[in-house]
């Protein structure tokens, strides 16, 4: 894993010293949602903001818009995968990109991977504090990072995960330099996405670079409507 020492000043510091406190909170500022999710078999209890459309109102540059705030169904997909393939990270090094409200990250640590959950925004952190407080996982190491800018000193990891973090094509040239610098040799990316037409771009010049890429998807139910979700694995080393 990377250094910890190195990390220190890196990592979020606000900590909710137990979920009460932190729920307690997050009213203050937000309207709060919570759900109940069976995930392979795995009771999953999480909280989220009701209305997302109320915080678009806040945001005054693309930076701020809270794609954070959603439980997107491709991260109930990618938390399935995790849950479904217990033993491909038992005791495993995991960075987390784009932790949102922190679904993925949860699923890993239950998988007993040792976890470092990122994001853009501290907010985004603080529902992730709290929802690994309510699910029993422990909150772990917590980077605020900005992928335009991700410190090299990220380092060593067996996975990389992320669920919808192939929306925005300028983004791609600095996640793929992510996965080189953060990767550890032999180690794997999975990507959750929801079928949109920049991630399979991604992914065809992924194959093109080098990349062996698989691909799986199936169906994740959520607010009474079905998503099709699609999972890549990418290993460096080579096409096919």
């Amino acid at each position: 894993m990377a250094d910890q020492g190195k990390l220190s000043e890196a990592f979020w510091k606000e900590r909710f010293p137990d979920w009460e406190t932190g729920l307690f909170k997050l009213r203050q500022s937000y309207k709060l949602e919570q759900l109940e999710l069976d995930i392979n078999g795995e009771p999953i209890h999480m909280v989220k903001v009701t209305n997302i459309d109320d915080l678009l109102e806040r945001a005054n540059d693309p930076d701020e818009i809270p794609f954070w705030a959603e439980l997107w169904p491709s991260s109930i997909g990618l938390a399935w995968y995790i849950l479904q393939n217990k033993s491909e990270f038992d005791g495993k090094t995991l960075l987390e990109l784009g932790s949102g409200v922190g679904l993925a990250g949860i699923a890993a640590k239950k998988a007993n991977s040792q976890v470092v959950q990122s994001d853009f925004t501290s907010e985004a952190l603080r529902f992730t504090q709290l929802n690994c407080l309510g699910n029993g996982v422990g909150v772990g190491d917590q980077l605020l990072a900005d992928w335009r800018f991700f410190p090299v000193e990220i380092a060593g990891f067996e996975w990389i995960i992320g669920a919808d973090i192939l929306y925005e094509k300028n983004f791609h040239t600095d996640l793929r330099k992510i996965f080189q610098q953060s990767l550890k040799p032999g180690g794997s990316v999975l990507l959750a996405d929801p079928g949109r037409n920049y991630a399979k771009e991604f992914i065809r010049q992924s194959a093109t670079l080098g990349w062996r890429v698989a691909e799986f998807s199936f169906p994740v139910i959520y607010q009474e409507r079905t998503h099709s979700i699609d999972i890549y694995r990418l290993q460096p080393g080579g096409t096919g």
